[in-house]
């Protein structure tokens, strides 16, 4: 073999290596972008499970607004309403999702909310007459074009006296 055909040999080798190379880099971005993906919906239904197990022990609303609702949950079932029995979510303007009782505990259950698209809506304008209400999450989710998965879900009240 001549230099000449062992550097035309060694170009193609090149080109085929760049090739390949940039087919793994796709592949693994997509990966990566499925996985953000899978994540982001997974979140929204851990999160869609703890709102309807709130609002499906609930006796009743207390308040209820497109970025927040407070519930009344008789934990002990005497049909007065006791301290540590309200549970607050409400949508915050940096995107968190926040759960709060009213004895100070405070969790934020979802980060990366868009809030323009996100809400709470309920079936009454009145909150003594809300028996059930309708959620709307929508979650941030990391892609090319910085795509979003959204859950809508209605939740009825099942403990209503």
């Amino acid at each position: 073999m001549t230099l000449p055909e062992i550097l035309i040999s060694l170009a193609g080798l090149a080109v085929i290596g760049v090739m390949l190379t940039s087919f793994f880099v796709g592949v693994t971005r997509i990966d990566v972008l499925h996985s953000a993906d899978n994540q982001a919906l997974m979140t929204l239904r851990e999160v869609r499970q703890r709102i309807t197990r709130d609002i499906r022990e609930a006796r009743g609303f207390v308040t209820a607004a497109p970025a927040s609702m407070t519930l009344w949950e008789d934990a002990d079932w005497d049909g007065i309403q006791d301290p540590g029995e309200n549970i607050t979510w409400v949508m915050d303007t940096d995107g968190s999702l926040i759960r709060s009782d009213d004895t100070g505990g405070v969790i934020i259950v979802l980060r990366g909310l868009d809030t323009d698209l996100s809400e709470f809506s309920y079936d009454s304008s009145t909150v003594e007459q809300i028996r059930s209400a309708t959620i709307t999450l929508a979650s941030e989710v990391e892609t090319d074009t910085g795509g979003e998965r959204t859950l809508k879900f209605e939740i009825s009240l099942r403990n209503v006296s």
